[in-house]
Order: structure tokens, then sequence, then C-alpha cells
């Protein structure tokens, strides 16, 4: 029992103390928020249009939207009331929300549904849209956000690819002794990424629908290289295609021999 009693009696001591070593904060004190050493408020007229807390909205900036996207909004930090924003398209509309000096206010962007089917059911495949949203604060601020909306994406493949019923797969051939080509992309992606899982092939975007590619020579003894092509919407990880890159000399089918022939196999 005794020992007990010194128990709680070590607690009530150690409480004491951390309570005596951790003083409440004055608010208006060296380390309070409204002290010398807290957030500083800005003087004078301001106006920011911000991306989150810490990011402010950049020149020609642009914002990226899938079919069925509703839409986002910005961080407005100001102490004027007097600000606006417009959009230049039916199909985006926007948002004002006003706040007070210290506070928050929003931009909203809302987009309506792109690419729906018609009465067959049939989605149509439209190109993507654009528009401009611009938010003005007299003569401090003018900012003007491209707007994009995509319809529904699709990838599809020129006549320089052919179709490996093997592979299941579209195939694009090059020289195993290294080379360059463009390869045309038929989509309605507004912006797009390739990547490739071999060292020895580059890809690289040249446009909306060029794709360039750079082969370096097979080594002695490499023979039967092939590699896969990721080609990525830049605004959706899940739309996306792949096609096979291969050597000409790398790959013998059953349409390089006839009937009887004799082929060394390697």
């Amino acid at each position: 029992m005794e020992s007990k009693r010194l128990l709680n009696a070590a607690f009530l001591i150690l409480g004491a103390l951390l309570f005596c070593a951790c003083p409440e904060i004055d608010p208006s004190g060296p380390d309070g928020p409204d002290g010398p050493d807290g957030p500083e408020t800005p003087t004078g007229d301001y106006f920011k249009l911000m991306i989150n807390l810490s990011t402010e909205v950049p020149d020609d900036y642009e914002v990226v939207f899938n079919t069925d996207a509703t839409g986002t909004n910005f961080i407005v930090q100001t102490n004027q009331s007097n600000w606006a924003v417009e959009s230049d398209a039916a199909w985006c509309t926007v948002e004002k929300n006003e706040a007070t000096q210290h506070e928050s206010a929003t931009v909203v962007i809302l987009v309506e549904d792109y690419d729906v089917r018609d009465a067959n059911g049939f989605v149509h495949n439209l190109p993507a849209r654009e528009c401009k949203v611009r938010v003005t604060a007299g003569n401090l601020f003018d900012k003007t956000i491209r707007v994009v909306q995509q319809g529904v994406v699709y990838f599809n493949y020129t006549a320089g690819f052919i179709w490996d019923q093997s592979l299941f797969s579209y195939v694009l051939e090059m020289n195993a002794a290294g080379e360059e080509k463009d390869a045309y992309i038929l989509t309605n992606c507004y912006k797009w990424i390739a990547t490739t899982d071999a060292s020895w092939l580059t890809v690289s975007r040249i446009d909306q629908v060029t794709l360039h590619l750079e082969s370096q020579p097979a080594t002695a003894g490499e023979s039967h290289r092939s590699a896969i092509v990721t080609i990525t919407d830049a605004n959706d990880d899940f739309r996306s295609t792949t096609f096979t890159v291969r050597d000409k000399a790398g790959i013998i089918s059953g349409h390089d021999y006839q009937y009887g022939e004799h082929m060394d196999w390697e």
C-alpha cells in the first residue's frame, strides 16, 4: 500500500512539472499568431489567385478535364471585393465566392459532360474543346486560365503498323542496324506521353499525332529484339494503348516462306 501511495505521488509531481514546462502561448506574444513572429498580413491592396495555399497560378496555366469531369476550384487571397471572373464558353461556367479580409475566397470552374451518347447509344469521339476563364481585380490583377475538356479518348494506328494476331498487338518494324522514323497515331487525345520498356529504343512525342522513334544498332549476337511502347493520356493513367516495336530481320512469320520451303531457324 505504501508503495502505491509513493507511485501516485510521483505521477502527481511529474504532471505538475510538465504543466509548468508548457505554459500557454499568448496569441499576442512573440510566438503567437498575432505576434511579431506570426503570419504576416499584407499591407495595401492585394490579390492572388492560388492553386493551393502555397502555389500561385502561373501565366499560361491550363486545366484539363475529361468528358465526365465536374470542375475544380482556385483559392483567392485578397482584401478586394470588386474582383470578377468570367468564361467565354457556355459549356464552362464560373462561380465567384466572396470573402472578407484574412479569409480565402474561391473561383469555381464547372464544365458540362462532353461526348454524350446519341439516340442509338453511340459515343461521338469529338476532339478536345477549349475556352478561356479570365480573373480580374481592377488594376491589380488580370490573368487568363485555359480550360480544356476532352471527349471520350481513342487511339488508332495508321497503315505503317502491322496487326500481328499471334501477339494480339499492332507491330512497327525497324531496321536492326538502327533507324529513326516517325509513326503516326490517330487520336483525339489532347496530350499524350509515350514510354518504352527497352533501353535500345527511344520514343518522343512530336505533336498531337506524331511519335518519333530511334533504335540503336543491334549488338553482335543480339537478335529478335522487341520492345513495348505505351501511349498514355497525360490527363488519365487509365487511358492508354500499347504496340510492339521489333527488328525487321528479327522475326520470321508464316508470310515469309512458301509451303514446302526449308527455313533454318535459329
